[in-house]
């Protein structure tokens, strides 16, 4: 054994990544459930308190949105709202990121979120700044649809409020279907 080198693992790209990615999914499973929540319900001596997103709101779930807004647009993006007040936005449209945010509920059936996403400069791929969404939702009672209106706050690279507007978004649920039986 002699001037043998000691035996390795070799670990690929593909396997390295799948451990990150599975652990990182992992570790947002495990904190998820820990995550902190709001604050109590508002009161006249404290109008910023929020009451905690709870596991039963009709906001959970996915949800397919078309939004019109005076600084974005019209855009058809993805929307998810998880118990524990997190939700996650994808987008519809390059040069824009995914968007990361938190929900409460307001009370009177309403619920409350804000979200941020990076924008890229198309040309150069630089980094171009951020859009802030703010929205209150009222989900519809059969639970499958909500109109709301938000309010946007786009900053440049260095996070200067460069404008606001305002806007409307509709979104429907997206419901889980099976697909056809084989052979129909």
């Amino acid at each position: 054994m002699l001037g043998q080198s000691p035996k390795t693992s070799t670990i690929t790209r593909r396997s390295a990544l799948k451990l990150v990615g599975g652990g990182a999914a992992l570790a947002g499973l495990m904190l998820a459930p820990h995550s902190p929540q709001a604050r109590a319900q508002s009161t006249p001596d404290d109008p910023t308190a929020q009451a905690p997103a709870s596991t039963d709101n009709p906001i959970i779930g996915a949800w397919a949105t078309h939004a019109n807004s005076t600084t974005a647009g019209v855009q058809a993006n993805l929307l998810a709202f998880m118990p524990g007040g997190v939700m996650v936005h994808a987008a519809s449209n390059f040069p824009q990121s995914a968007g990361i945010g938190v929900w409460y509920d307001a009370g009177d059936g309403t619920v409350v979120y804000t979200f941020i996403y990076r924008r890229i400069d198309k040309t150069t791929g630089v980094y171009a700044g951020s859009t802030t969404v703010h929205a209150r939702v009222t989900v519809a009672p059969d639970g499958l649809s909500y109109d709301s209106p938000l309010y946007t706050e786009l900053t440049d690279p260095d996070d200067n409020l460069i404008s606001t507007g305002t806007g409307m978004s509709h979104a429907t649920r997206v419901v889980a279907t099976p697909p056809p039986a084989p052979g129909s």
